[in-house]
């Protein structure tokens, strides 16, 4: 299983982790309301991530990150516990700092479903 830990930690500090959540609602005709949540993981969490340093290692973070948009990769996220995310599509950014320097930004999104022999 593939992780981040290496290479990302520490995220940058101040980031705002989210909490997405699957609910629905329904009204009735006589002003009545009734909400629920859905499925068995109504909750998926979102971490935006950034890393800077050498160019070298950079490029390697983003054959890493443009090979798990869709394979999931162990995480744990700030004050959370380990688990499997993916890279939310169309977030990987980066910026050249100077020649041999660069910033990394994406965002993890919680993974959730079966799986099993998840390369990494």
């Amino acid at each position: 299983m593939a992780t981040l830990d290496a290479w990302i930690w520490p995220l940058a500090a101040g980031q705002q982790v989210s909490v997405k959540d699957r609910s629905r609602s329904n009204s009735f005709g006589d002003g009545s309301q009734q909400s629920v949540l859905e499925g068995i993981n109504p909750f998926i969490m979102e971490v935006p991530c950034s890393w800077t340093g050498n160019a070298k290692t950079g490029n390697q973070i983003l054959s890493f990150l443009k090979a798990h948009i869709t394979n999931p990769f162990q995480m744990v996220p700030p004050h959370g516990e380990l688990g499997l995310y993916t890279v939310k599509s169309g977030t990987i950014k980066y910026v050249a700092l100077g020649r041999t320097t660069m910033n990394i930004t994406f965002t993890a999104e919680q993974a959730v479903g079966i799986y099993t022999g998840v390369k990494g």
